[in-house]
């Protein structure tokens, strides 16, 4: 019975050593893909994009303050901006490289398109698949008796959170309401309403900016936190159970299956033997 139960326990461990790795790779592409996430908010806010947004379809046609006190639409801001940089180098161009500045502005702008819908798909799935690893790995800490039980259940519930708080469960609810993940176009929008907009008073303003770096930043930080906070109590789970393992190892004697003993044939008297005198 013990020789069984050490064997059940080794497969255990093994099994519990695989659904590890296969944690610790899902949280390193979702470390890595909200890292990106963030990249691609500080591309757009610093202004890197400003060349090529008025020519996109869902910003063209808005009224918007763009540095002046007066409203313009962006279509005629556009049209200026296009017979700029089509001047010719000879008439006094300011910006002699300003066609081939606004192409490669036009190339990060179509890379962020797809890197952020890539992005967005790798969070989503990553998240669950973390979660997921980290519930298999508490459920064979329980089978096999490996202890350690408070620490996976933490770094479970952690990661439910953080699936609940990345899911884009807005859009079933209320599309209005802005979630973690977001598309280019809503992205582009937040940032050209709020960073460019003059036209609204101070308060409207501040508050709009407020809520801007909240989805932004906010819930990413709260995010990147709560991914940190599970995967070092996972970590420490498997660390604990490990080095009991081995002080269990190092304590007890390996356990060897029993055999049966053969029987000994019973020793008869022969003929020859020499008999006993009294």
């Amino acid at each position: 019975m013990a020789y069984d139960q050490q064997l059940q326990q080794n497969d255990a461990i093994e099994a519990f050593k695989t659904f590890q790795a296969a944690r610790s790779l899902f949280f390193w592409l979702l470390f890595l893909a909200l890292i990106g996430l963030q990249g691609i908010f500080w591309t757009m806010h610093l202004g890197v994009l400003d060349q090529v947004l008025p020519f996109e379809p869902h910003l063209s046609n808005t009224e918007l303050v763009y540095n002046t006190t007066e409203s313009r639409s962006l279509t005629s801001w556009t049209n200026a901006h296009y017979q700029f940089i089509q001047q010719d180098s000879t008439n006094n161009d300011p910006a002699p490289n300003a066609q081939s500045e606004f192409e490669n502005v036009k190339l990060i702008n179509e890379f962020i398109k797809i890197a952020l819908k890539g992005l967005n798909c790798l969070v989503l799935f990553t998240a669950i698949l973390f979660s997921i690893s980290l519930l298999i790995g508490l459920n064979i800490s329980m089978i096999g008796q490996l202890g350690q039980i408070a620490f996976s259940t933490k770094a479970f519930f952690l990661s439910l959170v953080l699936c609940v708080l990345i899911f884009p469960w807005q859009t079933i609810v209320n599309p209005e309401i802005p979630g973690f993940l977001y598309t280019y176009e809503q992205l582009s929008s937040s940032y050209w309403y709020t960073i460019h907009n003059n036209y609204v008073d101070q308060t409207e303003r501040l508050t709009n900016l407020g809520m801007y770096f909240i989805r932004y930043v906010g819930l990413w930080f709260l995010s990147m936190a709560i991914l940190v906070t599970a995967q070092s109590k996972s970590i420490k789970a498997a660390k604990n159970i490990f080095n009991n393992v081995k002080s269990n190892l190092s304590a007890k004697p390996v356990i060897q299956p029993q055999q049966t003993a053969k029987p000994t044939p019973s020793a008869t008297p022969h003929d020859d033997d020499p008999i006993p005198l009294d």
